[in-house]
């Protein structure tokens, strides 16, 4: 009889309860003993031998500090067990509707919108769907192939699901090597789908522990430069170049209002732009005009906004939020935001988020700090505003400006009467 300590390590014995132990406390059901025998059960089609080449991927997945790291070792893990091709996994975008690849291997920067596919029906199903020739499915959408000249065969796929067992993302596999994916593989990408899932969750709580730190030092700075009493303009540079670190924000741009000439004056931005708004059209007009807090997910949707400064600067406004500063009850401006990173855990992968309320209140609190020191300089700050010449030459960090402003757009007409009265 072996020795038990040598059997102990040699079976990985410990990795086998950790594991356990892990899937107990991520589903947290109301039975663990019958949960546990169900969990085993649902093994019984692995070999021993696929069981413990799957503990050890998992261990390696987890012992992945690094977020971009662990999708990657995702990847590379499912293809190994899985004997395939390619692997990819995709996560959901609530704000565009749509899938994005945030890694995968021979393939790169692939979106999927929605219900277009095999994908979307694994994703909108919460099913695991196993294909062993994708052409002769009618929910194979061939286009991604002619998009990247892989020629797909054999195809599995499975839902990632968060803790409320609600779809976030899909893990694929393609073209087993042998010809169709096993009833096992399905049990294996399956356990790998729920590992990806924890990444996930891990990787938010890793980017929110910077995300506070970050904040925590926004608001000192903040605190600080009130303590000094400094003037509203400061302040307000301050919260355009940090609302990345407080909110998640893109970007963010803080306006005064000019009633004499019906426009906003852009005194603040965390890039180099000066321009002026009209009053009278635009989200962040809307809330300089009503007072009214403006939240949205999707700007392209909302009838009240104007999209030619975005075509201007080359720029894809997805979320905004719009603030109005206020000042003894006078509105004298608005804070916009746009773009809220969804946790910022995908690398160069643009996945944007909705603005929370937790996001309004601390606007409004800046709003309303800012309000009372800029209405004393409000004149001043209007007559040191700077008009750009010529839009042509417009450049900043959203990027060169496209020639694209209508003769009787909105927009263009702001400027026309710019270059008139100048």
């Amino acid at each position: 009889m072996a020795d038990p300590s040598s059997y102990f390590i040699e079976k990985n014995i410990e990795q086998l309860f950790e594991t356990l132990m892990e899937a107990v406390v991520t589903a947290q059901p109301e039975n663990p003993r019958q949960f546990l025998a169900a969990h085993l059960q649902d093994n019984r089609s692995i070999s021993f031998h696929d069981f413990l080449s799957l503990f050890n991927s998992i261990s390696k997945i987890s012992a992945e500090t690094n977020p971009r790291n662990a999708f990657d070792s995702i990847i590379n893990e499912t293809c190994k067990l899985l004997h395939c091709e390619r692997a990819s996994l995709f996560i959901h975008d609530p704000t565009q509707k749509c899938l994005k690849l945030i890694v995968g291997k021979g393939a790169k920067g692939l979106v999927l919108y929605e219900n277009s596919g095999f994908t979307w029906t694994v994703f909108n199903t919460k099913q695991c769907v196993n294909i062993a020739d994708v052409y002769s499915d009618p929910r194979f959408d061939c286009s991604v192939d002619l998009t990247t000249g892989f020629v797909s065969k054999s195809m599995l796929g499975v839902p990632i699901l968060n803790q409320d067992r609600e779809p976030i993302g899909v893990l694929l596999a393609l073209n087993k090597k042998t010809g169709a994916f096993p009833e096992k593989d399905e049990e294996i990408i399956t356990k790998l789908a729920h590992q990806a899932g924890i990444s996930i969750r891990n990787a938010y709580y890793y980017q929110q522990a910077i995300y506070n730190e970050n904040k925590t030092k926004v608001l000192l700075g903040f605190i600080k430069n009130l303590s000094k009493d400094k003037p509203g303009q400061i302040l307000a540079l301050d919260l355009a170049k940090h609302a990345g670190d407080l909110i998640n924000a893109d970007r963010c741009q803080i306006f005064l209002i000019d009633r004499s000439a019906e426009k906003l004056i852009l005194i603040a931005a965390d890039s180099g732009l000066d321009f002026k708004l009209p009053l009278n059209s635009g989200l962040v007009s809307y809330a300089a005009t009503t007072g009214e807090t403006v939240n949205v997910s999707n700007a392209y949707e909302d009838p009240r906004n104007i999209t030619d400064f975005d075509e201007i600067f080359n720029y894809k406004t997805q979320s905004l939020m719009a603030v109005p500063i206020k000042c003894d009850d006078e509105i004298i401006g608005a804070i916009q935001v746009t773009n809220k990173h969804y946790h910022n855990v995908f690398g160069d992968i643009e996945i944007y988020d909705t603005f929370t309320k937790e996001d309004e209140k601390l606007l409004q609190v800046f709003s309303e700090v800012m309000g009372r020191k800029l209405k004393h300089s409000f004149r001043l700050l209007l007559d040191l505003t700077p008009v750009t010449e010529d839009v042509s030459k417009f450049e900043s960090s959203f990027g060169k400006k496209k020639n694209s402003f209508s003769e009787d757009s909105s927009a263009m007409q702001v400027i026309k009467e710019e270059k008139e009265t100048e």
